[in-house]
């Protein structure tokens, strides 16, 4: 079987450029959009597949050969090419569309999934570079898809082969966490909720940005001060215009 993968690149660089996936069109609340590598991430999932189900099964050959030319080449096919990503204003929306799977009956469709993941519940975002070898022992396949891993106080989130940008969406998702926006959207389109908000000390609300400073509280104290000021210089107007 060939494997049609991308190639394995320089730590920090993506493996393609990213373009806007068009499953997204006509969705405001979408800020970006981010493409995957489907024909590589299809060929290699198949590879994997192949070396699993019939290398590994070789002992009920020709069964598991029947299976997976009649189903699981078309499932995988299918379940790749229904994974679609984007940022939102509120957070990371991961969808896998409707597809066929199993026997490929359409009593056995795998109904459409979203998943948003909360830009104030990310504790990492990163990308893990491949390495290793899967599948039978027979026939191992060598890892060359990179791996986008979002993690949340509740345990590991989202993990995702075969974007084409990876490295480019950790960096959006950092910056929107920061409350910085992303770089060419415009920030007037970006809801009040994407930008995080802390608890200040008295009850008030600070944002995210006034604590990025990251000394701990000198970002946020210059915040208060500025706040105060500038009620002092309000008051004073108020006091001469009175006088």
């Amino acid at each position: 079987m060939s494997n049609t993968v991308a190639p394995t690149v320089k730590a920090g660089d993506d493996q393609k450029q990213n373009t806007p996936d068009p499953f997204f069109n006509g969705m405001d609340d979408v800020l970006k959009s981010y493409s995957f590598n489907y024909e590589a991430l299809a060929a290699y999932k198949k590879e994997v597949a192949f070396s699993n189900e019939v290398v590994g099964g070789f002992m009920c050959f020709p069964l598991p050969y029947i299976c997976y030319e009649s189903c699981t080449k078309a499932n995988i096919h299918d379940e790749v090419y229904a994974r679609h990503i984007a940022l939102t204003p509120d957070g990371i929306r991961y969808i896998v569309d409707k597809h066929k799977a199993e026997c490929r009956c359409d009593c056995q469709e795998v109904g459409r999934t979203s998943q948003t993941v909360p830009y104030d519940k990310i504790t990492d975002c990163d990308v893990e570079e491949p390495a290793g070898a899967e599948g039978s022992c027979f026939m191992l396949v060598p890892r060359t898809m990179y791996t986008f891993n979002v993690s949340t106080a509740n345990g590991e989130a989202v993990s995702l082969w075969g974007i084409d940008a990876p490295y480019e969406l950790k960096k959006d998702v950092w910056s929107m966490k920061r409350g910085q926006g992303i770089a060419g959207v415009e920030m007037s389109s970006i809801a009040p909720s994407a930008v995080s908000m802390v608890r200040a000390e008295g009850g008030g609300m600070l944002p995210a940005s006034a604590h990025a400073g990251g000394g701990g509280g000198s970002a946020s104290t210059d915040y208060l001060l500025g706040e105060i000021l500038k009620t002092l210089k309000e008051q004073n107007e108020i006091l001469r215009s009175k006088a």
